[in-house]
């Protein structure tokens, strides 16, 4: 399926439209059209509405290309630069989002059932991995992959406070709450999440401090 770019804010079923969205910190001037280039195909494009919606409150990814794609990922989401990044300036390098669909991550259905806001705020947790990456040097971005599998938690703990920062803190505790009480969550994934990740007391207790 070939993928298409795409700015364009549209509505599908699973998800709500970007205007009911209402879980965001912060105000902005303009929600009509993402300043990134999206790729979606059509596996992808009932995430085109949030994405775009969470996009607008990264200026700082203007004109960033991201491949939104699902895949067999033992996570719900995950984002990295294109493989070619080393070869590639800052300016021209592309990034892909990854969306599980591996079967016994229950991923469609997850996604079913979780709010709106918390769906936005995982969106904001991922797009703030691709601030990170878009600041750094291919041989950085090298670097910063021993340094991730070395210190995983410490890496999605200043992910998450990024995302803060830009506004995402009630989705990323929505979102977190859900993950920990859900039934359909998978198991293993469940217990990576307590390992590496902040708990939502945690993460209520740094937006408090951000306040």
């Amino acid at each position: 399926m070939r993928l298409r770019l795409t700015g364009i804010v549209v509505v599908f079923p699973l998800f709500l439209s970007a205007q009911q969205y209402n879980c965001v910190e912060k105000e902005i001037n303009d929600t009509n059209g993402s300043l990134i280039n999206f790729g979606y195909n059509q596996r992808t494009e009932k995430f085109c509405s949030p994405l775009n919606y969470a996009a607008n409150y990264f200026p700082e990814l203007k004109g960033c290309k991201i491949e939104v794609r699902r895949k067999k990922i033992t996570t719900m989401m995950a984002a990295r630069p294109k493989r070619d990044f080393i070869f590639r300036s800052k300016a021209n390098r592309k990034y892909i989002l990854l969306i599980t669909d591996k079967y016994d991550m229950n991923a469609d259905s997850i996604y079913n059932d979780m709010s709106s806001c918390a769906i936005v705020g995982v969106l904001g947790h991922e797009l703030s991995h691709i601030v990170s990456y878009s600041e750094k040097s291919g041989t950085e971005l090298i670097f910063f992959g021993i340094k991730y599998v070395l210190n995983r938690k410490k890496i999605e703990s200043e992910t998450d406070m990024t995302a803060i920062e830009h506004g995402f803190g009630p989705g990323l505790v929505e979102y977190t709450h859900y993950i920990h009480q859900s039934p359909l969550v998978n198991k293993r994934y469940l217990l990576r999440k307590k390992k590496y990740y902040l708990s939502a007391n945690e993460l209520e207790s740094r937006l408090h401090e951000k306040l």
